[in-house]
């Protein structure tokens, strides 16, 4: 499925460091929040290291070369390292990046950790466009070990869905979410709907996540473990509220555990099986500012939101204190426009306190 502009790809920075003061961040059903970070060029997918620290992957503000009716492209993507205080510092840089005027970018859309606490980031696919540089067309639609400076590529995500198209439906490879689970990783790919499993650099079909109603493709999102090890994919399914969240044991086939919700966008699951999930927005195929959420859904099933006035949440992480970490403001550059339908967004990381 062609996924819509949040998802889809479409200068490099040094490493700084910005205090940020803790403030009251959007308006909520029963959760405090607080905005623990600003200054995030498009954060998406969050994950606590070995360190204690939340690192963010950035897709970056596009770049100098611009291509008609695709964007600009460059290597502003970065993953970042937020302090419990609040600091934030570029532990990554010169990651692909593709947007228009900074906004709703492409790249880089993920961070994970590998057994030895080495970094591993998930970029999007890129346009085939040959005037994109080659430096940053290389990047498209990896799986790479990352470090300040260097990108080390072990996997590419795109020629499952090129050459085997599992869900046999349009031919449209989108990488953007990915989990370690033991010695394998679990990468969606939102635009091919699949879970593809990379073990030893060897890249297979895991699951094809099914279709939650007629005519509509899943457009699975976020992954993330649950505490009975099973992994979760949570969708940002097209249509009036027809997503899903899907449990899937490696081996065996995809299960849901809950449907009828609304685009979701990111997804944690807490210790008793709680799940949270980032509700990216209301307005259709446009979603307005201000209308994102927090939806929990209880082990039961009972659903409520209990977090609203978000702007386009995306990734989330649930910390060793119990509460839960969200990317904000995910498809705006980390300097807020200063006029316009975005003005005064920029991206973040809210934390919300969970009960």
């Amino acid at each position: 499925m062609r996924i819509q502009r949040p998802l889809a790809a479409g200068a490099a920075l040094t490493a700084v460091a910005l205090a940020v003061q803790l403030a009251p961040a959007a308006a909520q059903d029963g959760a405090a929040t607080t905005v623990m970070a600003k200054g995030l060029n498009n954060p998406r997918g969050v994950q606590f290291g070995p360190d204690g620290a939340l690192y963010v992957a950035e897709a970056g503000r596009g770049g100098p070369t611009c291509i008609k009716d695709a964007g600009c492209f460059g290597l502003s993507g970065s993953i970042a390292r937020v302090s419990a205080g609040g600091t934030v510092k570029r532990v990554v840089t010169r990651l692909a990046s593709g947007a228009e005027g900074g906004l709703f970018a492409g790249g880089a859309t993920d961070v994970t950790f590998d057994t030895r606490g080495r970094m591993v980031t998930i970029v999007n696919g890129l346009p085939p466009a040959r005037a994109i540089p080659a430096r940053v067309r290389r990047q498209g639609a990896r799986v790479a070990r990352v470090t300040y400076r260097t990108f080390r590529p072990f996997a590419r995500l795109d020629q499952i869905e090129n050459r085997l198209n599992p869900d046999k439906q349009d031919r449209n490879p989108n990488p953007y979410g990915i989990e370690r689970l033991g010695d394998t990783y679990y990468a969606i790919d939102a635009g091919g709907n699949t879970v593809i499993a990379i073990r030893r650099s060897q890249e297979s079909v895991a699951a094809v996540i099914p279709n939650p109603a007629r005519r509509v493709q899943p457009v699975p999102t976020a992954i993330t473990t649950g505490p009975d090890g099973a992994l979760y994919v949570s969708e940002l399914a097209p249509g009036n509220n027809v997503g899903q969240v899907i449990r899937l044991v490696p081996g065996q086939q995809p299960t849901v555990v809950a449907d009828k919700l609304p685009s979701a966008t990111g997804i944690s699951v807490a210790a008793d099986r709680t799940i949270y999930l980032s509700i990216f927005g209301s307005g259709g195929e446009e979603p307005r500012p201000k209308t994102g959420s927090i939806l929990r859904i209880a082990p039961d099933g009972t659903k409520s939101t209990i977090v609203r006035g978000l702007n386009f949440p995306a990734g989330s992480a649930i910390g060793a204190d119990g509460d839960l970490y969200v990317a904000n403001s995910s498809v705006m550059p980390g300097r807020a426009a200063p006029a316009g339908p975005f003005k005064g967004l920029s991206g973040e990381i809210v934390k919300v306190d969970l009960p």
